[in-house]
């Protein structure tokens, strides 16, 4: 009589040898590079009508035998970034995958002419996240990613660190792949993406890129960043340095609010025929952390005093941001998704809001609120009445 339980076994053994010898895609990771950032710049001494113009770098993740990790910069010349993709696979031992794969970094020079083919690749991978970023370079992607800083051997992770740090900070944009491509796509909006640019010792975050459709048109400096993120979204977080001079006045106030709370109301109002207007109405509240001035803020309503010059001082710079938007024909705010929701599908589709977006009359008002003024000379946290 046969064993049931032998034949089990030998059942179950035969499955594994089958499934084993099925898997064709058996891969060593030793064998491997992770592809973890790449660049994308126009080749030296190549016009952009040139073929083979495009000059493209991996940062390329190892996995050493001894159980270590490595890393190497691959770099070619070719007329797109899947033919850059085949020549490097040609330039090293490992068989390249993009599962780790990062950043996108963008020279300047490069997105101004529209980048919307490189990510349209990226976007169609498979084995890339869509919450892979994308970084707009001030200078060349190349020099960046084959930089070596002391503090920082993998210049990739360096990169993914520093975003990090200022996305949770409100100080840059979150833009990754699936972001980038619905903000180019929908309506009454335009992408904006992190700038970066390299330093003498380490790289420097140096604002916002704000983008007309898929090309980069302007920046936003890092001391205008506040403002944007005040018209742009609510948040808590962050912090508010500026420096405010009165009318006449010689000597400056320096303010530092932080821990904010920011809250902002777009509101859109229709005249005559196309006639539009956009008010943006924020409320901020912040602890002032450090004041420079001649306001004695211990005494009864100076800090009000302070309060409405902080928010004349915020509707001043955000009116500057909105109108080097407006100028750029760049919707980074999202504008027109207001306006199309202040109107009947048939209105929006017969309006041609690219055209009238720039005539737009924006106007800002600001409400600022200090919630504590900091540690008083007696040791106790002082409030605002």
């Amino acid at each position: 009589m046969q064993n049931p339980y032998k034949n089990r076994i030998l059942l179950l053994t035969l499955v594994v040898i089958l499934l084993l010898s099925g898997c064709a895609d058996v891969r060593i990771l030793e064998e491997l590079g992770f592809i973890h950032s790449a660049g994308y710049e126009y080749a030296e001494g190549k016009g952009e009508n040139d073929r083979n113009n495009l000059l493209v770098t991996f940062k390329v993740l190892k996995a050493e035998e001894t159980g270590g990790k490595g890393n190497e910069t691959l770099t070619t010349v070719a007329n797109s970034g899947k033919e850059a993709r085949t020549r490097l696979d040609r330039q090293t031992n490992n068989q390249l995958v993009s599962g780790q794969f990062r950043s996108a970094l963008f020279a300047d020079e490069y997105a101004r002419k529209g980048v919307w083919d490189i990510v349209d690749t990226l976007v169609r991978d498979p084995t890339i996240g869509k919450r892979s970023r994308i970084v707009v370079i001030e200078g060349s992607p190349h020099e960046i990613l084959q930089a070596e800083f002391s503090q920082h051997p993998d210049v990739g992770h360096y990169i993914d660190q520093m975003l990090d740090k200022e996305e949770k900070a409100n100080k840059i944009p979150n833009c990754n792949l699936y972001i980038f491509s619905r903000d180019l796509f929908d309506l009454g909006i335009d992408p904006v993406v992190p700038l970066l640019k390299i330093g003498k010792k380490s790289l420097i975050i140096n604002g916002i890129g704000i983008f007309r459709d898929d090309r980069y048109v302007s920046k936003i400096n890092p001391i205008d960043v506040p403002y944007f993120y005040f018209m742009k979204k609510n948040f808590k977080g962050g912090d508010l340095n500026l420096t405010i001079q009165h009318d006449g006045a010689e000597e400056q106030e320096i303010i530092l609010l932080s821990n904010l709370i920011s809250k902002r109301k777009i509101k859109v109002q229709r005249g005559q025929g196309d006639q539009i207007k956009v008010n943006i109405e924020l409320n901020v509240m912040g602890s002032l952390l450090e004041y420079i001035g001649k306001l004695d803020i211990t005494v009864d309503g100076n800090v009000h005093i302070l309060e409405e010059a902080v928010a004349r001082e915020v509707e001043k710079s955000a009116q500057k941001v909105v109108e080097l938007l407006q100028s750029n024909g760049a919707d980074s705010l999202g504008i027109g998704m207001y306006v199309r929701n202040s109107m009947t599908a048939k209105e929006w589709k017969e309006l041609d809001y690219k055209k009238q977006y720039p005539t737009i009359d924006v106007s800002v008002q600001a409400k600022v609120v200090i919630k504590n003024i900091g540690i008083s000379k007696s040791g106790t946290r002082v409030g605002v009445q």
